[in-house]
């Protein structure tokens, strides 16, 4: 029985393989999805700093400013989306980690 303390003070409790294997899934389940979500606001993003440089040609500055600050919204989602991706890219590591020495106790 394996009990790995994760970052941010998550704790996952290995007892078996098969609790491994099925922790693994989901957290590839997070991380896909994490990644999926990142790709979208990188194309939202890509759209509306189009219309702002359209708005900004065209002197539009209440576009302008509406655009902007979708974009510095649209960055703070997108940054917060990446650090949680990278946080669950961490925690399939160390759960493989520890996996892996289940297994080679198991052997």
């Amino acid at each position: 029985r394996y009990r790995h303390k994760m970052p941010e003070s998550t704790i996952i409790t290995i007892e078996s393989t098969k609790d491994a294997v099925a922790e693994m899934r989901k957290l590839h389940r997070k991380f896909k999805r994490a990644c999926q979500t990142v790709e979208s606001l990188n194309q939202r993003l890509e759209e509306t700093s189009i219309r702002y440089k359209r708005a900004r040609t065209a002197k539009n500055r209440i576009h302008r400013y509406n655009h902007n600050l979708k974009l510095a919204t649209l960055e703070g989602v997108r940054d917060m989306y990446q650090k949680y991706a990278t946080f669950i890219s961490e925690q399939q590591q160390q759960l493989y980690d520890v996996a892996q020495a289940l297994i080679d106790e198991e052997d």
